[in-house]
């Protein structure tokens, strides 16, 4: 009799789990319908008033399309750079014009903190205790009152040797000097890019983009390049052939 009544509870366990799983199921299959429905309704109302379209496959998962990926990519990309402004920011800070006006100490100290494979965190405390001299050095010499812009700068630090007592500030004005060429730089190679490896050309090794791309952005500079030269230096090259 005992067994009789544990088999019997055991039943009733199972019919029990067994409905609640099902009510699950039919939950989880109505909230799909519904999901279902709701994505043609509003694929119908997308259509034009005259025409119905009848959506028979099944509806699942959207996969966007390349278009919107790329825009997706590119509004990524503009929020995951919003260092540009404020690397323009800091680097005004450097500008010499009017004896050093626009000089912020803080502003160059988060510049050099946009390069931490140049400026350690002993080159930045080298750094902070260099600008404070700095400043008042060029500010009372009369040589640096008629230097406009960081050009002039750069080569007037070399002339009188400041910039071997001053390194890490000149280290800075350097990479303040190459930032606008490298950001010119990469963006003619990616524009240079769409023409050189088209679709027909889309397997192309690193290697040999890299030297099609030279002499397609440095095309200014090979024309001066005479069929001769190019001649004589083929014709220089050691044969690869080995005779045995």
């Amino acid at each position: 009799m005992p067994r009789n009544c544990q088999t019997d509870k055991l039943q009733r366990t199972a019919e029990h789990q067994g409905s609640s799983s099902m009510k699950r199921n039919n939950n989880l299959a109505s909230l799909w319908n519904a999901h279902a429905q709701k994505q043609k309704a509003q694929k119908v109302s997308s259509s034009t008033p005259n025409q119905l379209i009848i959506h028979d496959q099944q509806v699942g998962p959207e996969i966007p399309c390349e278009e919107e990926i790329h825009e997706t990519q590119e509004m990524e990309d503009q929020e995951a750079r919003p260092e540009n402004p404020k690397l323009l920011v800091c680097m005004a800070a450097l500008n010499p014009a009017n004896s050093f006006a626009a000089f912020d100490k803080d502003k160059l100290m988060k510049l050099a903190k946009f390069y931490p494979q140049d400026f350690t965190s002993t080159d930045l405390v080298q750094l902070s205790s260099q600008l404070n001299m700095f400043i008042v050095d060029v500010r009372n010499n009369t040589r640096f009152q008629q230097v406009k812009n960081l050009n002039e700068l750069s080569i007037k630090l070399v002339e009188t040797k400041k910039h071997d007592r001053f390194k890490q500030d000149y280290l800075l004005l350097k990479l303040v000097l190459i930032l606008p060429v490298a950001t010119a730089s990469v963006e003619r190679v990616f524009s240079g890019m769409n023409y050189v490896k088209t679709k027909l050309r889309n397997k192309m090794g690193d290697q040999y983009l890299n030297d099609c791309l030279v002499t397609f952005i440095e095309r200014d500079f090979f024309r001066r390049v005479s069929n001769e030269d190019i001649i004589k230096r083929f014709q220089a090259m050691a044969e690869r052939r080995v005779k045995l």
